[in-house]
C-alpha cells in the first residue's frame, strides 16, 4: 500500500495519477466504463419487474386498507344506531 509521502507526491501530478497509484497497489481497476448494453438491458427488466410488483402489491394494500376503512365505518354505525336505541329505552336525550 502506497505511504502518505507516495501519496501526497502523486496527488502533485492530479487526480489520474492517484487513481493508477491505488490502481497498482490494489492491482485492480477503480473505474469501470458502462456496462455492456446486455448486463444494461437486463438490469433495466428486473428494475421494470420490481417496479411492476410494487405496483401490484400498493393496489392490494390499498383495496385492504379500504375494506378495513369500510369494516370500521360500518362498526361505528351499528354501535351508534344501539347506543340511540338504548339512551331511547332510558330515554335520554
Amino acid at each position: 500500500m502506497p505511504t502518505c509521502f507516495e501519496i501526497y507526491e502523486t496527488y502533485q501530478r492530479g487526480p489520474a495519477a492517484v487513481l493508477r497509484l491505488f490502481e497498482e497497489a490494489l492491482g485492480t481497476r477503480a473505474i469501470y466504463g458502462p456496462p455492456e448494453p446486455d448486463t444494461q438491458q437486463r438490469t433495466i427488466d428486473a428494475l421494470s419487474e420490481d417496479i411492476g410488483r410494487l405496483k401490484r402489491q400498493i393496489s392490494r394494500l390499498k383495496a385492504a386498507l379500504g375494506e378495513a376503512r369500510g369494516e370500521v365505518d360500518s362498526t361505528i354505525d351499528s354501535h351508534r344506531h344501539l347506543l340511540r336505541g338504548l339512551m331511547r329505552k332510558l330515554s335520554l336525550p
